[in-house]
């Protein structure tokens, strides 16, 4: 990845060519999670091949930096992204109710 002056502070482009596909750096994102007094922080990442969309989520304890639930799924398309990603905060849901 590299840096981009019209980015926030710790974006950086995944794909040079474009600009609106950015990662705010783990280390500034907890960071900024930690001042505003979360407890959690949500990390994610999509992956487009075709039609279907693929998204992985991850849930940060802040104070620890411990993953604490990590879901995927699959097979995402524009009729279903609703239903799909409403399945992927159940999972995630269920998740933290396990470490709680």
């Amino acid at each position: 990845p590299q840096a981009t002056p019209d980015l926030p502070p710790g974006a950086r482009t995944l794909r040079p060519e474009s600009k609106s596909l950015t990662a705010l750096e783990a280390s500034h994102a907890t960071e900024i999670a930690r001042q505003v007094g979360a407890r959690y922080l949500l990390r994610g990442a999509t992956l487009r091949l075709g039609a279907e969309v693929f998204v992985k989520a991850e849930v940060i304890e802040v104070a620890t930096g411990k993953v604490v639930a990590a879901q995927r799924i699959t097979g995402l398309t524009e009729k279903n992204l609703t239903s799909k990603l409403e399945e992927l905060a159940g999972l995630l849901r269920q998740d933290l109710e396990k470490v709680r």
